[in-house]
């Protein structure tokens, strides 16, 4: 029992250790695409995050598909799962935003930092248990 419990940790620190770049690279995506169409394309806060966010996404999805998670999950099986995990996740980004932006009146880049960091922690959690499955 202990052999197993160990693979099992093993296995999730692998996991975890492969979501922090997949997440940095698509935090990155995120982070660049927003700023640059609010920045660039005056593109205002919300819809420029929104944009940003389903590009982080795609990133995201396939990233963790392929590396993360190594997931014998087909497409029609983990995509809308994920979806609805990405969305919720959007909803709580969002929330942030709008907070800090609109209710506290910070600027749109003090916003986007802690909307990019809250979400990370739940998404890994349920990828990992409801999106993604593992090979055995």
């Amino acid at each position: 029992a202990c052999g197993c419990r160990k693979a099992a940790m093993n296995a999730v620190a692998t996991q975890a250790a492969r979501f922090l770049p997949v997440g940095g690279i698509a935090t990155a995506v995120h982070l660049v695409t927003a700023l640059g169409l609010h920045h660039f394309v005056r593109m205002p806060p919300h819809p420029s995050n929104l944009v940003a966010f389903l590009v982080a996404c795609c990133v995201s999805y396939f990233g963790n598909w392929l590396w993360t998670f190594g997931s014998v999950s087909d497409h029609g099986y983990a995509l809308p799962r994920f979806i609805i995990v990405a969305v919720s996740g959007f909803c709580v980004n969002q929330l942030v935003v709008f907070l800090i932006v609109d209710i506290l009146h910070h600027p749109f880049w003090i916003a986007i930092i802690p909307a990019v960091a809250v979400v990370p922690a739940v998404t890994f959690w349920l990828n990992r248990t409801k999106v993604f499955l593992a090979r055995n």
